[in-house]
């Protein structure tokens, strides 16, 4: 495959993937596909529009894969991730955002996380009693 081949496949992937969000779990078949070389910076600039897209439109999903790809593939996110991940009430979000904290060793992130877990059991436990 040819450069601007590839930069267009690249451009054409990142595009759908922005303009249909349920197409987000198909892309690591697309990153993993050895035939077709994506560099790690193009897998983040699809990432962070991921999340973009995806905290604009309250779609925790599509954060999830961006932060799940920012850990797989090694890079950063911006640091309002922990934020809207907190925010969300979300599991597979708040996870993923505290184990993107703790590979940054962001301390004061790592302790949000766990103190809304502990919050969480304890409202998890308080509905259980009262169910019953």
């Amino acid at each position: 495959m040819t450069d601007n081949a590839r930069e267009y496949y690249f451009s054409t992937l990142h595009h759908l993937a922005l303009l249909y969000l349920y197409l987000i779990p198909c892309i690591e078949e697309v990153f993993d596909n050895n035939n077709y070389s994506i560099q790690t910076n193009q897998i983040q600039e699809i990432s962070k529009d991921i999340f973009k897209a995806g905290s604009k439109n309250n779609n925790h999903e599509a954060c999830s894969y961006a932060l799940y790809f920012s850990l797989k593939y090694d890079f950063e996110m911006e640091k309002t991730c922990h934020s809207m991940a907190l925010e969300s009430n979300d599991c597979i979000f708040m996870l993923l955002g505290y184990l993107r904290a703790k590979k940054d060793s962001e301390g004061f992130a790592i302790d949000e996380y766990l103190k809304r877990a502990e919050t969480m059991i304890k409202l998890e436990d308080r509905t259980y009693i009262h169910v019953c």
